[in-house]
């Protein structure tokens, strides 16, 4: 009697989890075509770090400031569109973070559309996981190591990265390409936003589990 009031109890829980993501997917989509919506790149970025943000980190959320940033970026980029602010104390306790999006994007209009703006807050949440958990990075001096199987869809997204690219940007931007992928084969950023938290190794076993990378 016990086994089958658990089983019942289960196939209720399975029942209204699938309930609460169908509700979440639901939801994600109206407020993709609000963000798509809006005239200002700025407010569109901003809304997308908050949609992913509130994924990735539910009980944590932090603040978001748009305001004019007068920094360069260290690669050639003609301004910076965003990026992660933390400091920590002496012990390496967070004791205060942001994001900054960079009001100076609402410039370049034409040049900012939501799979843009969607790029950069990726990348930036991408900063968030590697200073919040513990977690094995895409490591571009050991890269070989990691991708050693699926050499052809990596190698090309690492063409196009900068030469004396840091090791934190180099991670964030794979994770920003591999992601945006994804979301143009459909996948949702409920799903997505479950990747970006995870370290190399189990990206790299998600993304053959679904059929997304083919080993050599």
């Amino acid at each position: 009697m016990f086994l089958e009031n658990s089983n019942f109890r289960n196939k209720d829980y399975m029942r209204e989890s699938h309930e609460i993501k169908e509700r979440i997917l639901k939801e994600e989509k109206e407020k993709i075509k609000i963000i798509e919506n809006l005239e200002n790149p700025s407010e569109k970025l901003k809304e997308c770090l908050k949609l992913l943000n509130n994924y990735v980190f539910p009980v944590s959320p932090i603040d978001i400031e748009i305001k004019e940033l007068d920094i360069e970026s260290k690669y050639g980029d003609k301004l910076v569109p965003a990026y992660h602010f933390f400091e920590k104390d002496k012990d390496d306790k967070m004791i205060d973070e942001k994001f900054i999006v960079n009001k100076k994007l609402d410039q370049n209009k034409d040049n900012y559309n939501f799979e843009h703006v969607l790029k950069v807050a990726i990348h930036e949440i991408r900063h968030r996981v590697q200073h919040t958990f513990p977690i094995g990075l895409f490591d571009k001096k050991n890269i070989e190591d990691h991708i050693k199987d699926y050499k052809k869809e990596f190698n090309l997204l690492i063409s196009y990265f900068p030469k004396n690219i840091s090791s934190n940007d180099f991670d964030a931007c794979l994770i920003e390409e591999i992601s945006a992928g994804l979301f143009k084969k459909g996948i949702s950023l409920f799903e997505i936003s479950e990747m970006i938290s995870k370290d190399q190794e189990s990206i790299l076993k998600y993304l053959s589990q679904e059929g997304f990378l083919d080993k050599k």
